[in-house]
């Protein structure tokens, strides 16, 4: 019996789907100014993902800004968003 769950459980966490989508919208002085692609994932084939993305500031103009990110699980149909202000001298 125990081979049999544990059989059943290690099917299914193989074919356990995960479909992250990440994205950076930045806001300056409140308003829309640019959004941004996540560039990396890691790794693919593990259920813990790491994400990295090259943002350089040197095109955005002085001001204050708000960075919202936003990550959806797209196989669950659920996102979370989270936010930082910051400043561009």
């Amino acid at each position: 019996m125990r081979d049999n769950v544990s059989n059943t459980v290690r099917r299914s966490v193989e074919t356990l789907r995960v479909a992250l989508k990440l994205s950076y919208r930045f806001l300056n002085d409140g308003a829309h100014d640019r959004d941004v692609r996540a560039t990396y994932l890691f790794p693919t084939d593990q259920p813990h993902r790491s994400i990295m993305s090259a943002i350089p500031l040197k095109d955005f103009i002085p001001g204050d800004y708000t960075l919202l990110i936003t990550v959806t699980d797209e196989v669950a149909a659920q996102s979370a968003t989270a936010q930082a202000n910051f400043r561009v001298r």
